[in-house]
């Protein structure tokens, strides 16, 4: 196993599997069931739910363009440390608006992780950037589709032990993480790059990306809807967690 992960694409792999194993856990099918038990209504177990993706759009960009100046790694180890850190804030949530604070704190995580990862692969593979990218789309699919059944099974024990579990696998992601070499070293120099603010201008000036953007939107909203309250649902038709969790992860199946 060690000589396996003495690969720098192959621990970030792993990290991509590890991370998002740990920050689904975190919400299928514990989160919704987690808000419930602390008295939260619909709007509230919605706005529990909406507070990590929340967190992912305020900052990828920043993130991904931070990583263009300061490295990809340190970018990473980053977003390792608040999934290495954030589950065990879990452990400490007495309402709902602490549990929606640690839910935006673990949405850091990902917003950073995914975008930056996403750009070292392609650094380091500018030959074969297209099978990379979708060797690393395949692990952390893997991390989601087994992470609800997981979580599902281990909610037996309670939500501590769920979040315990979480905190296990970031903890993983940060170890990982801080093996991994400097991607940047093998870019290209493209030259002076604009001010921060600048590249975010542009980039929102891009109708093409805009498009892209409102599509994906549009798909994820319908699929947090059925995130946020399908567990509350079968919990009420009389379905053990599990079974929750084993649907969540056979439509991680259905994923072109």
């Amino acid at each position: 196993m060690n000589r396996y992960l003495n690969s720098p694409f192959r621990m970030l792999c792993a990290c991509g599997f590890l991370a998002i194993l740990s920050t689904t856990m975190a919400k299928n099918p514990a989160l919704p069931l987690f808000a419930q038990h602390l008295g939260a209504g619909t709007l509230g177990i919605g706005l529990v739910s909406a507070l990590s993706p929340l967190a992912g759009v305020l900052v990828s960009i920043p993130g991904g363009m931070l990583s263009d100046r300061i490295g990809r790694r340190a970018m990473l180890l980053v977003s390792a440390l608040i999934f290495a850190s954030a589950p065990f804030a879990y452990l400490f949530v007495s309402g709902v608006w602490s549990l929606g604070l640690a839910r935006f704190y673990h949405g850091l995580a990902t917003g950073v992780f995914m975008p930056v990862a996403q750009a070292a692969v392609a650094d380091a593979h500018s030959e074969a950037k297209g099978e990379k990218l979708g060797a690393f789309s395949s692990a952390t699919l893997a991390g989601r589709f087994l992470a609800p059944m997981l979580g599902g099974v281990v909610l037996w024990l309670g939500f501590p032990a769920v979040y315990a579990a979480c905190g296990l696998a970031g903890i993983g992601v940060l170890i990982l993480a801080w093996r991994l070499p400097r991607f940047e070293e093998r870019r290209e120099d493209a030259g002076p790059r604009p001010p921060l603010l600048e590249s975010l201008r542009q980039l929102m000036a891009s109708r093409s990306i805009l498009a892209g953007c409102v599509l994906e939107a549009g798909i994820l909203f319908a699929y947090g809807t059925f995130e946020a309250f399908l567990p509350i649902v079968a919990q009420m038709r009389g379905h053990a967690a599990w079974v929750t969790g084993t649907l969540f992860s056979v439509q991680v199946v259905t994923v072109p």
